[in-house]
């Protein structure tokens, strides 16, 4: 599953416990952009390896789900 998330620092989130919705999930660790992401999201304007470099860094993180529950859209991240 994919979760798309804006305004939060995910790198911080690596080795940590967080909450999304009433998921409880542990950062394992970063996600890279892969050329696979980048001709995903490749068009005329923005060729694959633009994308690719574009994320670079700030593509993700992989995270372990500890707690079953529903992510909603517009649920909120919480680090407590």
């Amino acid at each position: 599953m994919t979760v798309v998330v804006s305004g939060v620092r995910l790198n911080d989130l690596v080795g940590r416990e967080f909450t999304v919705g009433d998921v409880r999930l542990r950062g394992a660790d970063l996600c890279e952009p892969c050329m696979g992401l980048g001709s995903d999201l490749a068009g005329e304007a923005l060729p694959a390896h633009e994308a690719v470099r574009w994320f670079a860094l700030r593509a993700g993180i992989r995270a372990d789900v500890l707690t079953l529950g529903v992510i909603a859209r517009g649920a909120a991240i919480r680090t407590d």
